[in-house]
Formats: structure tokens, sequence, C-alpha cells
């Protein structure tokens, strides 16, 4: 008997429907689970996906920046507790799955927060520096452990009332270094001692001063300051009762407008803490590029 056409298309008398094929040559379906992970965290990052639910990013201490979508984080009896709020600590379980965007936030158990960094404005501007700072300087899933144990300190520190000026001078310091960006501050040497020097912020190492508009003027005792603190990483353990620093301003504005030269971007958080930053339209501008005496040092 000749084949039966359907359509005008033979259908051979070999062939097979689905439900006639024998079930021991069905390959087996595996799924493969999605990995869970379990780390410390600090919120820098957070938007409302609905009523319930947020899309947050989270600055780990072993997996570096996890972005995650925490379905029902707002509900009450949730196992979030709460919500996850900005500039917070906790303990956060999350399923990534290689290739997606956004991980699954499954739990977060809040462990610290910091109640100053809400409530004084310059605790507050400088918070919203760091935990910005992060998200501009860092890549998804690449860990910095020191970096997040420096973002503790410094706002812990903001929170025991120190000075934000050696706070942010320290987490600076410290995240530029673990990123890869530490300024090279070996000076070169001139026939005399100059009162000022000249950083590139293209190069990111100090030179001599010769005017040049690739390059900012900077007092003498700014860099020493800086190689001071690169040598001795503890040096800036202030008191509740230090005073604010000329110097310690000057190296922050300096480590600042370096940042935004690397990112190539000026943050608004940047220009709340250092309003001078905003205002330097170019390499050259007296407001950063220090105009010293000729005795200073």
């Amino acid at each position: 008997m000749p084949p039966r056409a359907w359509g005008g298309i033979q259908r051979s008398n070999t062939s097979r429907v689905p439900g006639n094929i024998p079930p021991d040559s069905i390959p087996p379906c595996i799924v493969e689970p999605m990995p869970t992970i379990t780390d410390e965290a600090v919120c820098i990052r957070n938007w409302d996906f609905s009523e319930t639910s947020q899309t947050t990013s989270l600055f780990t201490r072993n997996h570096g920046i996890v972005r995650g979508l925490a379905k029902g984080s707002r509900r009450d009896r949730s196992s979030f507790s709460g919500g996850i709020d900005l500039v917070t600590r906790g303990q956060v379980v999350a399923s990534i799955k290689p290739g997606r965007e956004l991980a699954t936030i499954m739990e977060w158990n809040l462990h610290e927060t910091w109640p100053r960094t809400r409530t004084d404005p310059g605790s507050n501007k400088a918070a919203y520096y760091i935990i910005d700072l992060l998200g501009r300087i860092f890549t998804n899933e690449d860990p910095h452990e020191r970096s997040y144990f420096a973002t503790i300190d410094a706002l812990r520190a903001l929170q025991e009332s120190h000075w934000a000026e050696f706070v942010l001078l320290r987490f600076q310091w410290t995240i530029l270094v673990d990123a890869g960006f530490k300024p090279d501050l070996d000076e070169p040497v001139p026939d005399n001692l100059p009162p000022t020097l000249a950083f590139s912020p293209s190069q990111g190492r100090v030179l001599q001063d010769n005017g040049s508009h690739d390059r900012w003027r900077v007092r003498r005792s700014t860099i020493t300051m800086l190689r001071d603190l690169q040598d001795n990483p503890e040096l800036l353990r202030p008191e509740q009762d230090s005073p604010e620093s000329p110097i310690v301003q000057r190296c922050n504005r300096l480590l600042a407008a370096y940042v935004r030269e690397l990112i190539n971007k000026e943050p608004p958080t940047m220009s709340r803490v250092f309003p001078e930053i905003s205002r330097l339209k170019s390499v050259s501008d007296s407001r950063l590029v220090e105009q010293a005496a000729p005795n200073s040092r």
C-alpha cells in the first residue's frame, strides 16, 4: 500500500509519532540548580520594583557587587527583615544564574544600621558618597574584601561622630589602592625643593610643577600627608574631638578629583561633599590647583 498523503506531503510508514517513542530512548532532562550564596553585605542602592518587592545592589564581602530582585521583601513576616534599606549591613542569601542580569535575593537578615548617617547632614552626605563610589569604581561580582571592611569601618566611624574629612580620606585612599588606581607619589628630584608639585590625573602620578595644563598644582604638604598615609594606613584614627585639618581637606579634594577623572563623571554625591570640585572646570582651576606661598611645605 502506498503511503498516505497529508496535505500533499508524503508520510513514510516508518515515521513515529511522539507517543510511540520507547521510554528508554528519551534522554533524561537534567535541570542544573542555580548557585546559591550566603554572604554579608552592605546595601549600596535599591529601587522599588513593586509595592512589595525591591531591586537592590549589595556590596558583599566575598562576591563583590550583587544586583538582584527581592520579591516580597516589603511584606509583613517576610524573610527580609521588613525590607532592604540603604546604608545597612546584613546577611544575604541569593541565587545567581550565570548570564542573568539580576540574581534572586532569597533572604536578608539585618545585622547593623548606622542611624547617625540618616540624622546628621554631614554624616549623611559622607555615607551616601561612600556607597555611591563603590558602585562606580567596582564591577559586578568582583570581590574586594579590603574595600568591604573599609566601608564598614567608615560607616562605623561616622556613626561614632568622627569627623567626616578623616573618614573619607582613609576610605578614598583604600578603595583607589584596592581597585588598582593607587596614585604614584614618588617625587621627581629637582635641583631644589619647590613649594609646589603637580599631579597628573591621566598618569596618576606626581610630576614637577611646570605650569602645564595637563596636571594639577598641589602643595608639598598635601603630597607629604598622602605619602604618610601610604606608609602608615593607621595614621588617620581621629578621636571624636579631632579638629578638621586644611591639609586633610586638600588631600580629599585631590583624591575626589582623581576619582572623577577615572570614572569620567561627577556623581551628585561628590559635589555635595566637595562643592569646590563641581566648580572645577579645568585642571588649572585655582580652587583645586593650589597656589602655595614660597615658604609652604
